[in-house]
């Protein structure tokens, strides 16, 4: 058994605990508006108020989507004529027109374009919907016009989620430093994270607090830990191989 595998055999119960879970799952939190991590390599997806850290795409598209909602309310009470000129036709129209810059968005990251993709996603939602579903004759060629409008808008949606992932690019792998949530700009978390982990941890949690402060570098004994991945390490008691997705860096 080598010097990994030994390691492994020793933290895997330790991982197991209700400390160990409850450490892991508050250290792998994203902060509760952003959902991405507020380090630095995702300042191109997220918006920074002060202190508070606000999800780009998120923001964006719901400011697009409450917009519109607005403008179109306002057209129905002062401009119906308008929206009957316009018609399903007309309000589809404009909807992929909108839609089109979020096709664009995964190739092109650049900052202030991806706030109006992402504003403009909103308004097409907005739009597509009002047209098909509000507009339409209620008669029976018009609810079977919305049962094909939903599965077209569902199968788009899922297709769009596919090429985001498959060429979104991923900002941790610019990073030089360590992974997240290991990396420099998160480290401010580690201290009171394991302070609060030493208050609340019972004689037997010893050796993950061992751990998780040889993480921080603030070991008793002056051991250090670099992680180079960390996951699935907080297994179910029933869960076979512990932490098996550890890679440690180096020790010494």
């Amino acid at each position: 058994m080598n010097h990994r595998d030994v390691i492994l055999e020793q933290l895997s119960p330790a991982f197991r605990s209700e400390a160990a879970q409850w450490f892991m799952g508050r250290l792998f939190s994203l902060p509760r508006m952003a959902h991405h991590p507020h380090c630095r390599c995702f300042d191109n997806h997220v918006l920074r108020l002060g202190p508070l850290v606000l999800c780009l795409g998120c923001t964006c598209v719901a400011c697009g989507a409450f917009g519109t909602v607005f403008g179109v309310l306002w057209l129905c009470a002062e401009k119906w004529s308008l929206v009957e000129g316009l018609g399903t036709s007309g309000f589809v129209a404009f909807g992929v027109a909108l839609f089109a810059p979020t096709l664009i968005q995964p190739f092109f990251q650049w900052k202030p374009f991806k706030m109006i993709a992402r504003g403009a996603l909103g308004a097409s939602i907005v739009l597509l919907w009002f047209g098909a579903i509000a507009l339409l004759p209620m008669s029976i060629t018009g609810f079977a016009l919305r049962f094909v409008f939903v599965v077209i808008f569902a199968m788009v949606f899922r297709a769009t989620q596919w090429q985001r992932m498959r060429y979104a690019s991923n900002p941790c792998s610019r990073c030089e430093g360590m992974v997240y949530p290991f990396c420099s700009d998160n480290r401010s978390r580690l201290g009171p994270l394991i302070a609060e982990l030493e208050r609340n941890a019972r004689p037997e949690d010893a050796p993950f607090v061992a751990f998780a402060r040889a993480i921080a570098g603030d070991s008793a004994d002056g051991t250090s830990i670099e992680i180079a991945a960390i996951r699935d390490c907080v297994a179910a008691p029933s869960s076979p191989g512990g932490c098996a997705h550890w890679s440690p860096g180096r020790h010494g």
